[in-house]
């Protein structure tokens, strides 16, 4: 309540608002209330909340890890076929060569292949463009068991390379080192090839 001052008797007391006897003299004054008037209770809109880092549920350290790990075992389970792909960026279709059909290494091309077993007819290995190509411990049997061409670089380690006609058919630029490996049958080379055996 506020207090409120009789203009008759002048004491100060507490009354509501309107109309109100003053106990003492029996007097009435218009009273008129300056409070603030109190909001009529209704449904509070709680106030829209915004994102914030605070929001963000908790363990998000713990999901990192997981993340981290996760990752880890993806790369070591992919590294063993990202090993044979030519560092071109291109994947050759032959990177896993089955030894049933010709392989073919061209362009810009590095490619190696060890301990396999090769019996064709025809040519077996076909090497041209810019690759490069090593086979390690390979035995590898074929009318024309290599044949290069353009700036290829075939180097052979150990194994055993045999053709029925001719063993490497080198042509153009292309170099064939043959280190450690049984060499068996003819060699052609022309234009600036070299053979080294």
């Amino acid at each position: 309540m506020t207090p409120t001052k009789c203009p008759d008797c002048g004491p100060r007391l507490p009354a509501p608002p309107g109309h109100c006897p003053f106990p003492y003299c029996k007097a009435q004054s218009h009273i008129v209330d300056e409070r603030p008037q109190k909001r009529e209770r209704g449904v509070v809109v709680p106030p829209t909340r915004t994102s914030s880092t605070s929001d963000a549920p908790r363990g998000g350290g713990f999901n990192w890890i997981w993340s981290a790990i996760i990752l880890a075992i993806v790369a070591v389970s992919v590294w063993p076929a990202l090993r044979l792909l030519p560092k071109s960026g291109a994947l050759s279709p032959f990177a896993s060569w089955d030894g049933k059909t010709a392989l073919e290494c061209s362009g810009n091309d590095e490619l190696s292949f060890e301990d396999k077993t090769v019996t064709l007819s025809g040519t077996a290995v076909i090497a041209s463009g810019n690759c490069h190509l090593k086979l390690l411990r390979c035995a590898i049997t074929a009318d024309t068991a290599i044949e290069a061409g353009g700036n290829a670089r075939v180097t052979v380690e150990g194994g055993a390379i045999t053709g029925n006609k001719l063993s490497v058919d080198a042509t153009g630029n292309a170099h064939v080192e043959i280190r450690g490996a049984t060499l068996t049958g003819k060699t052609k080379r022309g234009g600036n090839a070299r053979i080294n055996h």
